[in-house]
């Protein structure tokens, strides 16, 4: 069967996120809500045991959190959130007052 456009309007395509997707988002908010707080060790047993998922998409959601500079990817099965510096949370606060208006204007995709 072919994917062709049946010329629906309003019709738009169904966004597709995967796991690993959908468990840094989880751990990107728990980390800017303060319920990972800077400093602090993450476990990725727990995380696993958290989300009921394997270890896999876990640690591939931790490393791309690493390569935004979130957290730091330790040895064993831990990772460490990133603290703060001012130089950090002037910029943070000034992309968040400016990301605020099209937040509020995008669809909840949970």
């Amino acid at each position: 069967m072919s994917r062709r456009s049946n010329g629906a309007t309003g019709v738009r395509p169904i966004a597709h996120h995967s796991l690993v997707d959908r468990v840094t988002d989880a751990l990107h908010r728990a980390i800017l809500n303060g319920d990972l707080p800077p400093g602090s060790t993450v476990s990725i047993v727990d995380l696993c045991e958290r989300f009921s998922i394997s270890h896999i998409p876990v640690r591939e959601a931790l490393r791309r959190l690493e390569s935004e500079g979130v957290i730091s990817l330790r040895p064993g099965r831990s990772a460490l959130v990133a603290t703060v510096t001012s130089d950090d949370s002037a910029t943070s606060t000034a992309c968040a007052s400016w990301s605020r208006p099209i937040c509020a204007c995008a669809p909840d995709r949970s």
